[in-house]
């Protein structure tokens, strides 16, 4: 398994290697170019210029690295469930499970954002990081809390990033915050920059992802004692390229800024669960996109199908009903229910 792991890291590396190189060549061609036809006079305004050529090579090279993961094997397709007329065969496979309005606030797809806050209905699903974590990752805090689904997929993915990489200086900044951390958090943001800036980098109190400990903030501290910022780059783009197989996503990009409404964050990642990450990434959607994409698929029209390398799931929406809804689950699979913390459940069928 490290050798497959290390064969595909290093495959990529060389691609990034020739691209670089390719770059490299570029920028001696135009940098000679501008100082040939320069002047003693104008030299002091190469190292403007130069300035401004670097920002576009690093803004080059984050498209680059942060691109869309090519996932090999994935399909998604249809099925049509009747749930009225002659055929009732397969809505026949179905039992019923009641869900309260409650459990609408729980569950790995809970769509939390400054319009949708967090009523905090998954406590007793926080673990202690420090007591269930691996050793391919450290953490910032000793008492860090995280829902233990979220542990598990990070011990995965760390593990294999170590495998692929030969790097273990990942480390855990964030984690779960209470509404009093998330409260320091903005105002910190708040002292640096202002509350309109702040506001693009930090939720409110009770609006963070955070609340929910399926969000992880991320940085690097190197062996030596030093952090660094995390930006997906280098040897570091392989958890960017692969997150989606363990159920993470990268929350917010510059991209969907305008629908998130935060900034670019290259550090922070959220967990909502395969198969769903390998939708989110393979269709480039952010999670309020997900949210609203799914609801097209109602249980008794038709559901969704996808295919990928974790295996054949089903997934479908199901309106909540008010105090409590049936929601239909197959009698002979293995399924899980969350709520979208608005208004319905969505039910993944492993087939």
């Amino acid at each position: 398994m490290d050798e497959v792991l290390r064969a595909k890291h290093n495959k990529y590396s060389e691609v990034r290697r020739k691209r670089g190189i390719k770059l490299i060549v570029g920028i001696g061609l135009c940098v000679g170019a501008i100082i040939i036809v320069l002047n003693t006079p104008m030299k002091a305004r190469l190292k403007a210029r130069l300035s401004l050529l670097l920002n576009e090579i690093e803004e080059y090279t984050m498209a680059n690295e942060n691109q869309i993961p090519e996932i090999e094997h994935f399909k998604l397709s249809t099925i049509e469930v009747a749930s009225k007329g002659n055929d009732m065969s397969m809505v026949n496979q179905y039992e019923y499970v009641t869900q309260r309005r409650r459990d609408l606030f729980r569950g790995n797809l809970q769509l939390i954002n400054g319009s949708h806050a967090c009523l905090f209905r998954e406590m007793d699903q926080l673990v202690d990081v420090k007591a269930n974590k691996n050793k391919s990752y450290k953490l910032m805090e000793t008492n860090m809390k995280l829902n233990k689904d979220m542990v598990g997929a990070l011990n995965a993915m760390m593990k294999d990033f170590e495998k692929a990489t030969g790097k273990h200086d990942m480390i855990l900044t964030s984690g779960y915050r209470t509404l009093a951390d998330q409260g320091e958090v903005l105002q910190e943001k708040i002292k640096l920059w202002g509350e309109k800036e702040a506001l693009e980098w930090a939720m409110l109190p009770g609006y963070s992802e955070h609340h929910s400990g399926y969000a992880v903030d991320m940085s690097i501290y190197t062996d030596e004692g030093k952090y660094v910022k995390y930006k997906g780059q280098d040897d570091y783009a392989w958890i960017n390229q692969n997150c989606y197989k363990y159920g993470l996503i990268r929350r917010y990009t510059e991209e969907k800024k305008e629908i998130t409404g935060v900034s670019d964050e290259q550090w922070h990642y959220r967990y909502i669960g395969v198969p769903h990450a390998y939708i989110v990434t393979k269709k480039n959607f952010c999670l309020e996109e997900y949210m609203d994409y799914l609801k097209q698929f109602t249980f008794g029209s038709t559901h969704l199908v996808v295919d990928c390398d974790a295996g054949k799931y089903e997934i479908y929406f199901v309106p909540s009903e008010g105090r409590e809804t049936s929601v239909p689950v197959p009698s002979d699979k293995a399924y899980t229910i969350s709520g979208n913390n608005e208004d319905g459940f969505i039910v993944t069928v492993t087939l």
